[in-house]
Parts: C-alpha cells; sequence; structure tokens
C-alpha cells in the first residue's frame, strides 16, 4: 500500500533536483534544496524500513530483489545515456575523453550525472538492514551518530589531496556516498520507530523543523552531494538534511489529508524513473539550449523566465515518457518483459 504523504514528499524533494540541473546561474532556492533534496529520499527509506519492522526488527529485503530494483536501471540507463554521450561526442567533435571518462562512472558505480544515486541507495540499503536489524545498545547508536558524519567530513576534505588515481578516487567517492545514504537512513528508521499520528501540532512543529534546517541550509553554501562536497560548514550539512527533511514529511504528512497534492505524488510515484532520465539522457540539456535559442534576453529576470520554461518542459516530457512506458508495461504479455519494464 503507497503513503500519499511519502510519495508526495519524494516528488517535491525530485521537483527540487530537476529544478536544481535547470538553473544555471546563482540560486538561492537551489541553494536551500540542496541541503536535503538527496537526503530526503535516504530519510524516506529510513521510514519505510520502520513500518515494516517487527519488534524493532528490519525484516531484510533478499539481495537478489534488492540488486534487481536497482541494478536494472543502473545498468540500462547508463548504457543509454552512454550511447547519448557518443552521439553528442561525435556531433559537438569532442575528444574521445569526454566518453571514457563517463564510461569510468558507470564501471566505478559513481554512475554518470544522477545514476549515482541508484548504487548509493542500494548499497546504503544494504547495510542498513543488515545493521539495523541486530540490537545495538543506545550509546553505540550515540556514538555512531556522531563519528561517523565527523569521518565522512574529514574523509571528503583527504581523498582528493593525496593524488590518487582517477578510478581509486572515483570508488572511494562512491563510498562516502554509501554512508552518507547508510547514516541517513538509520536516522530515518529510529525516528520512524517512534512516529505518531498526523496532527495539526505536527505540522506546525514539521514547519518549526523545516524554518531551523532552512536557516542552517543558508549558513552553509556549495553542497553538492554527487561530488561528496559537504558545503562550507561540511557538519552542518547533516543537521540541515534531517530538520528539513522531517520537516517537509510532517507537512506533506498533514496537507495530503486536506488537499489532493496530485502533482507531487505523481512524481514521487515515478521519482527513480525522472532521477534516471532527466539529466542521464540529456532532456534538461537539449531542452535548455533550444529555450536559450529562443529567449536571448539576458538579466536575471530572464534568467529565471528561461529556468521556469525549461523546467516546465522537462516536466512535460518526463510526463510523456511516464505515460508511454506505462501504457507499454501494461500491454506486454510475457511475464519477463513486464517484469524488466516495472524496473525501469
Amino acid at each position: 500500500m503507497r503513503l500519499k504523504y511519502i510519495d508526495s514528499a519524494k516528488g517535491f524533494a525530485m521537483l527540487l533536483i530537476v529544478w536544481g540541473h535547470t538553473v544555471t546561474f546563482s540560486d538561492p532556492f537551489s541553494q536551500w534544496a540542496s541541503a536535503f533534496k538527496i537526503s530526503l529520499f535516504y530519510i524516506i527509506t529510513g521510514l519505510l524500513l520502520s513500518m515494516r519492522a517487527e519488534d524493532g526488527k528490519i525484516r531484510k529485503t533478499p539481495v537478489k530483489k534488492l540488486l534487481l530494483s536497482m541494478g536494472i536501471p543502473y545498468v540500462f540507463y547508463s548504457a543509454l545515456s552512454l550511447l547519448a554521450s557518443a552521439v553528442i561526442m561525435s556531433a559537438q567533435n569532442r575528444g574521445i575523453d569526454f566518453l571514457i571518462d563517463k564510461i569510468l562512472l558507470t564501471v566505478t558505480l559513481n554512475g554518470v550525472s544522477t545514476l549515482w544515486f541508484l548504487p548509493s541507495i542500494f548499497f546504503g540499503r544494504l547495510i542498513s538492514e543488515r545493521v539495523l536489524c541486530r540490537r545495538i545498545p543506545l550509546t553505540v547508536k550515540t556514538v555512531a551518530a556522531v563519528a561517523i558524519p565527523i569521518l565522512l567530513v574529514l574523509s571528503a576534505e583527504f581523498i582528493p589531496e593525496i593524488g590518487l588515481h582517477k578510478a581509486v578516487q572515483s570508488v572511494l567517492t562512491v563510498v562516502l556516498k554509501v554512508f552518507v545514504a547508510f547514516w541517513f537512513i538509520g536516522v530515518g528508521f529510529e525516528a520512524g520507530k517512534s512516529r505518531q499520528g498526523n496532527s495539526i501540532n505536527q505540522a506546525l512543529i514539521s514547519m518549526v523543523l523545516l524554518i531551523c534546517g532552512s536557516v542552517v541550509a543558508f549558513l552553509n553554501r556549495g553542497v553538492d552531494l554527487n561530488n561528496v562536497l559537504f558545503g562550507s560548514r561540511p557538519l552542518l550539512f547533516f543537521l540541515s538534511g534531517v530538520l528539513c527533511s522531517f520537516g517537509i514529511i510532517g507537512i506533506f504528512a498533514f496537507l495530503c489529508e486536506k488537499l489532493p497534492c496530485k502533482l507531487t505524488a505523481f512524481v514521487g510515484k515515478n521519482s527513480l524513473f525522472v532521477m534516471v532520465t532527466h539529466l542521464p539522457l540529456y532532456i534538461v540539456p537539449i531542452v535548455s539550449l533550444v529555450i536559450e535559442k529562443l529567449i536571448t534576453a539576458e538579466g536575471i529576470a530572464y534568467n529565471y523566465m528561461r529556468a521556469i520554461v525549461v523546467f516546465l518542459f522537462v516536466l512535460i516530457i518526463e510526463w510523456v515518457l511516464i505515460y508511454v512506458k506505462n501504457n507499454i508495461t501494461a500491454r506486454v504479455k510475457n511475464k519477463q518483459g513486464c517484469e524488466f519494464l516495472k524496473y525501469i
């Protein structure tokens, strides 16, 4: 059974991700969103694990099932993205290094553009389910909750300085992102064990959390989780991620009782598809290129106009692709073919 407020929170985060990839200028809204838009997915994963838990113990997902759900889209969309990159390389007369760099990202599981998210959530969830299913003393949890962010921040600053081979550095970057996912999933799981029913009071608390998290976010500029950049005050990344994520989840839990929230719920339900297509398949860059040719005026107002138009066109394209994929899936009679289409 799908939870509408969970889908809506995921959809909101996915819309922020798409928006962040459409703006090519300094945008305070994008900076705010970078503080939590990926962390929110990890925390929701932890919350959902807590809902499946029995007596505080997680029911582990079979490795094969988890691998298929994340591995198939990673391999399939990586192949499509590399093919698209080869076409662009040929059309723009770029050097072969353009394609080789993307192949390196793919084989090291760092992923082309947003495809990095799939290995991080796969391994993060795999580790979480096998660690959190054990009864861990509160003192150990507390030490881990403090120590992991510190170690991640130190590692993220140290690794680029030691001059490792590009492939080795790429693998280590994946490891760091996996443990970022593990930490937020754990936070979501622990918070989910004490969840309560929705109420106006919870909505107010959620608003306070979001406001406090937003203040923290603006104190920590330069977050880019893909490149493991935690910002100018890196430890604040973990705090803003938690506060903003729980604030948004709580607000949507309230809103979905009062409003349809159809757009965010739809995007959230199809968030994985949007994640692996809007940038890896060059939808955003191509639409941006077209709009920049049509709207050539300069100035901040025109910058936002272009970004909004690109954003809307990308959403329309994604809706068409989702509609086509769902219709093809519904008509396929072969069981294996249908399962494959559902995974992608």
